[in-house]
C-alpha cells in the first residue's frame, strides 16, 4: 500500500505513517484511472483483512492470559514498564520454564541480546548482537526497552497493573524502572547511538524479567 501510494505521487506529511490521521487520509484517496482505483481497493481490503486477523489473534492471546497456567505470572510481569499483557504472554510462552536458568545472566544470554565477538590472539572485537536466539522474545524486550527512554514517571496504567501485586514483585519493577531509565540516558550521554543504548537496556530488562519470574515462583512454593 505504501509503495503504491508513493508511485502515484501521494505523500502524507502531517504525522507518522499509519497513525490515526494517516489512516483517515489513506481511506480518502481516490484515483481517476479505473485500474489504479481497483488496485488501491484491493490493497485496502487486504490491509483490513490482515488487521482483522491480527485483532482476532490478539483476543485469543488475551483469553489465554486469563487461564490458570499463565494468569499469575503474566500479571506479575505486567508490573514492568513497557510490558503489557500481550508482551507478558509472549515472554512466558517463548521462555516456557524460567527454572531452566539458574541466574539472571543465564536468562539474559538465552535472549541472545549479547554482542558478537571476534577474538584473535590478545585482541577481542565486539560487534552487533548475534540474533541467534528467539526472535519473538528479543523483539518484545527491545520494544519494551524504548519505554525507558521516556520520562521516568509511573502513570495510571502502570499503577493499575501493580495494584494488588506482591510487594516483592512491585519493588523489582520499580527498581527496574529507575535503573533502566538511568542506564539509557547514561549511554546516550556517552555518545552511544540510541539503538545501541536500547539493546543494552533490553538485555538488562531480561534480567529483571527473570527476577520477577523467580519471585513469583517463590511465592507459589510458599
Amino acid at each position: 500500500m505504501s509503495k503504491f501510494l508513493l508511485r502515484q505521487g501521494r505523500l502524507y506529511h502531517d504525522s507518522k505513517a499509519w497513525s490515526k490521521g494517516h489512516r483517515v487520509w489513506v481511506r480518502q484517496q481516490r484515483f481517476d484511472l479505473a485500474a489504479a482505483q481497483q488496485t488501491f481497493d484491493a490493497y485496502l481490503r487486504a490491509l483490513e483483512e490482515a488487521e482483522a486477523r491480527l485483532e482476532s489473534l490478539n483476543s485469543q492471546v488475551l483469553e489465554l492470559a486469563q487461564t490458570p497456567a499463565y494468569a499469575g505470572l503474566v500479571r506479575a510481569l505486567s508490573c514492568l514498564k513497557g510490558i503489557d499483557t500481550l508482551s507478558a504472554v509472549t515472554i512466558v510462552v517463548e521462555t516456557q520454564d524460567f527454572r531452566r536458568f539458574p541466574d539472571a545472566r543465564g536468562y539474559m544470554k538465552f535472549t541472545e541480546l549479547v554482542c558478537s565477538e571476534d577474538s584473535s590472539g590478545d585482541k577481542t572485537r565486539r560487534g552487533g548482537i548475534t540474533k541467534a536466539g528467539n526472535a519473538h522474545l528479543r523483539r518484545v524486550l527491545v520494544e519494551a526497552a524504548w519505554s525507558y527512554s521516556h520520562q521516568n514517571t509511573t502513570g495510571p496504567t502502570i499503577r493499575r497493573r501493580r495494584h494488588g501485586r506482591s510487594t516483592g514483585v512491585v519493588q523489582i519493577a520499580r527498581r527496574a524502572q529507575d535503573r533502566l531509565h538511568r542506564r539509557f540516558w547514561r549511554l546516550v550521554h556517552r555518545n552511544k547511538l540510541r539503538q545501541v543504548a536500547i539493546v543494552a537496556v533490553a538485555r538488562e530488562l531480561a534480567g529483571f524479567v527473570w527476577a520477577i519470574a523467580r519471585e513469583y515462583s517463590t511465592m507459589q512454593v510458599a
